[in-house]
């Protein structure tokens, strides 16, 4: 027994000692595959963040640089009066045409729906970069330039579709190009510009089919002292004028479900209202409910219901000032304005706002004060939103 037993302690020494090298082996194995997967991951992350610090660079050199460069390369003939240009003497990186913009704009623009959609083909990098930056962005269709026809001061602005990662890819390109030949101080490697966004007859003319219809709103609202225009600062996750100066709400335009083909003229009034309530009031239904089979269903929402009512009455209107270009990214941008007149009903609606995920921060500016000036000639000013600024001061100053 007692050999027996050393025997079969000695087999579970030697056994347990083989026991020890294999656990030993498959801890080491444990360990290694925990070293390499966290060593994976870590080196993933450096690789991301590096990759997020590049983009941020990117985008400071763009906002830092390519409004000179871009005024530059457009202030030149043929195209020396296409740029506009602010009451004290400052070009701005958007073109447009005298008889574009002004007091009688509203009654000369109509906006005409064709069954054109864009095949412009997407680049997952632009977009994956997008994403990278935290930007809240997502594809869906929105209304794209196909043409514009001008005829006995009528503006015809024919519009497609297209989807907004496309705009994305053609404006990311656009602004990769435009970095390019800043660094290597020509424009020799401006062919992507120099093709399609060139001048006004291309822009005009859409080759890409990529040109969003965008829209900036000043609102305007009444004080017993003054006329106050609501001015925001965006928010770093929106994909256009990041963290930049603008009127609110700023909005693209698509073709909502069951929206009737003969009001496409009103489609903008219309967006305008929805972004008021998404924008200004947090109204995220707006968002999550897009099949709603009645289009206009949050038209008895507050404050729509209100303003609607106002309308009827006189003491709020809405009416386009102009449009042109946006030299950056060649979205097609109409600039309006929105007037409250009456004080009870402004004092409200601005009690009551409740800022989205798109805005940072929000102010109301006597159109009259300096700090309007400021924010008018500002760098941090997106330029839609210098040219609709510029425009409302000429018609309210």
């Amino acid at each position: 027994m007692l050999k027996r037993s050393k025997h079969i302690l000695g087999i579970g020494k030697k056994n347990s000692k083989l026991g020890d090298k294999m656990i030993l082996n498959i801890l080491l194995m444990v360990l290694s595959l925990i070293l390499g997967w966290y060593g994976r991951e870590w080196i993933e992350c450096y690789l991301k963040k590096r990759e997020y610090n590049k983009l941020l660079c990117k985008a400071k050199f763009m906002k830092d640089r390519a409004e000179e460069w871009i005024v530059n390369y457009y202030d030149k003939e043929p195209n020396k009066n296409i740029l506009y240009c602010l009451e004290n003497g400052t070009k701005i990186p958007y073109i447009t045409k005298k008889n574009w913009y002004g007091k009688n704009f509203n009654n000369t623009l109509t906006i005409l729906l064709t069954d054109n959609e864009t095949t412009y083909p997407i680049n997952n990098k632009y977009i994956k970069e997008r994403q990278l930056l935290n930007q809240n962005i997502w594809d869906g269709n929105v209304f794209c330039l196909d043409n514009i026809k001008e005829k006995e001061n009528k503006i015809n602005v024919y519009v497609g579709k297209c989807t907004y990662f496309q705009f994305v890819t053609a404006a990311d390109h656009l602004a990769a190009e435009t970095i390019k030949c800043i660094k290597r101080n020509n424009n020799m490697n401006a062919t992507f510009r120099n093709k399609y966004f060139g001048n006004m007859h291309q822009l005009s003319n859409n080759c890409l089919k990529t040109q969003i219809l965008g829209v900036t709103v000043a609102m305007l609202f009444r004080f017993e002292d003054s006329h106050y225009v609501l001015i925001q600062k965006r928010s770093s996750s929106v994909g256009v004028a990041k963290n930049t100066y603008a009127v609110v709400p700023s909005f693209v335009c698509n073709q909502p479900n069951n929206y009737p083909k003969k009001d496409i003229n009103k489609i903008i009034f219309h967006f305008f209202l929805a972004e008021l309530l998404e924008e200004l009031f947090d109204y995220k239904s707006i968002i999550e409910n897009k099949e709603y089979i009645i289009y206009d269903w949050f038209y008895n929402e507050y404050p729509v219901k209100e303003l609607l009512n106002l309308q009827k009455k006189g003491s709020f209107k809405f009416k386009t000032l102009g449009m042109g270009f946006d030299a950056f990214t060649g979205e097609l941008n109409i600039a309006a304005i929105s007037v409250i007149e009456d004080i009870v009903f402004s004092k409200s609606i601005t009690k009551n706002m409740k800022k989205n995920w798109e805005i940072n921060d929000c102010q109301l500016i006597d159109i009259n004060s300096e700090e309007f000036e400021q924010i008018l000639y500002s760098k941090n000013t997106y330029t839609t939103t210098k040219f609709t600024l510029s425009i409302l001061k000429k018609l309210y100053k």
